[in-house]
């Protein structure tokens, strides 16, 4: 929103456009890779359905809950795309993409902003990682759960404790699990991006698309 705020007060690169919805701009080669990426981003929309048990009207929040959360994702990742392509310029925001993917964010805020912004943005990202690994370890614990108490996986990953009331047996197994691939990639002197991410990321992506 720091970034978004410095764009649209100081009128982005050369003006504001909504040339970047345009159809055109939209319908090229290469929009299904994007599409792909952007299921992806939506990984986990699905997990609310896993908090059932835990809600105290289920049939009114988890719905609500699901549509909201896809809603403003949508909305706002789509907005701060936007805002991305006005402070470089729609002409010249391809290729600052190709030159530095990973620092296009960064650039943006540092020329609009200011560099202490570019800072927090990077603290920013390193806890919302955190937060992001949390909760994926929180759902995997309740599809352990569940599958335990249908008898797919052993039942005992789907003890639960009993001070906390949490799936702490298969929080353990999946711990474990997570350290020795990470370690085995570390071993191997894999790259942790093109290697350990795509590997181990992109098969649960396609078995996540067919199970959906």
């Amino acid at each position: 929103m720091l970034l978004a705020g410095g764009v649209l007060i100081k009128g982005g690169a050369h003006g504001l456009s909504g040339a970047a919805f345009a159809p055109g701009n939209v319908l090229v080669p290469g929009t299904a890779v994007v599409l792909a990426f952007a299921f992806a981003a939506f990984t986990g929309f699905e997990s609310t359905v896993i908090y059932r048990r835990e809600a105290r009207d289920p049939n009114r929040t988890i719905p609500r809950a699901t549509y909201v959360a896809i809603a403003f994702l949508g909305l706002f990742y789509a907005f701060m795309v936007w805002i991305v392509i006005q402070a470089f310029g729609n002409s010249e925001v391809i290729a600052a993409a190709a030159k530095n993917p990973g620092g296009l964010f960064f650039s943006a805020i540092t020329t609009f902003v200011g560099g202490w912004a570019a800072d927090l943005m990077h603290v920013f990202i390193v806890t919302s990682v955190i937060a992001s690994l949390l909760a994926f370890h929180n759902a995997i614990n309740r599809y352990v759960l569940a599958l335990a108490e249908e008898g797919v996986l052993p039942r005992r990953l789907g003890r639960i404790h009993p001070r906390h009331g949490s799936p702490y047996v298969a929080g353990i197994a999946q711990t474990v699990l997570g350290a020795a691939v990470v370690l085995a990639f570390w071993a191997a002197h894999a790259d942790p991006y093109q290697q350990l991410l795509l590997w181990v990321n992109t098969p649960g992506m396609i078995g996540l698309l067919l199970l959906l």
